[in-house]
């Protein structure tokens, strides 16, 4: 069970996040434990009196970030999860959402869609903003900032994971490197990802 302190913190943060996140984390629990685990993560929530039921949200609506923050949180003690471990997840996640799909299949250019970027953020979260601070198609090099976003150090991981596979969607015959240079945690005043590409070999 979580301490008290640690609990509150989460508790406290702002914002809101689609139900569609939800729904892509059960998926990635589910495909990694089985459903048995989702359960024990579902009952483990439910006995911190923040239950998520993920089968029935919807991916549309608006729930609070604190939930997912949380869910995170127990992922962690439960499955005994890394730093990688959550950075895999972001990986992942695109993969599974509709709003992604949604959205990425109309930016067939690396170009379009890290100037669309900020606009996709919102679409998922009422909190924070990205910002693209540099894109280089020269130097296969970009830096996305995201402000107003203090959650926890374990949802950086993520959204490297996250970002990366993104860009892979495309740039897909691509080695893509992601990089948290700048962290709120660590005293920045904003977040900041530096991202590299190069060509694979045919």
């Amino acid at each position: 069970m979580l301490e008290k302190e640690v609990y509150n913190s989460i508790s406290s943060i702002k914002g809101n996040v689609r139900g569609a996140v939800f729904q892509t984390d059960a998926e990635y629990i589910k495909l990694m434990y089985g459903l048995e685990k989702l359960d024990q993560l579902k009952n483990t929530l439910k006995k911190l009196k923040s239950p998520i039921d993920y089968e029935n949200m919807h991916a549309m609506a608006w729930y609070p970030l604190s939930q997912r923050v949380l869910a995170f949180r127990v992922i962690q003690d439960i499955f005994n999860w890394q730093d990688e471990d959550f950075k895999k997840m972001g990986d992942a996640a695109p993969k599974y959402s509709f709003i992604v799909k949604l959205i990425m299949k109309f930016f067939i250019a690396a170009k379009i869609a890290i100037e669309r970027a900020p606009q996709y953020w919102s679409r998922h979260y009422d909190i924070g903003a990205l910002k693209v601070a540099e894109f280089n198609e020269a130097t296969k090099h970009a830096v996305i900032q995201v402000h107003d976003f203090d959650v926890m150090p374990i949802y950086c991981r993520y959204l490297e994971g996250y970002f990366g596979r993104l860009f892979m969607f495309t740039l897909p015959k691509h080695t893509i490197k992601v990089i948290e240079t700048k962290c709120m945690h660590r005293g920045d005043p904003f977040h900041e990802y530096d991202i590299a590409w190069v060509a694979e070999n045919n």
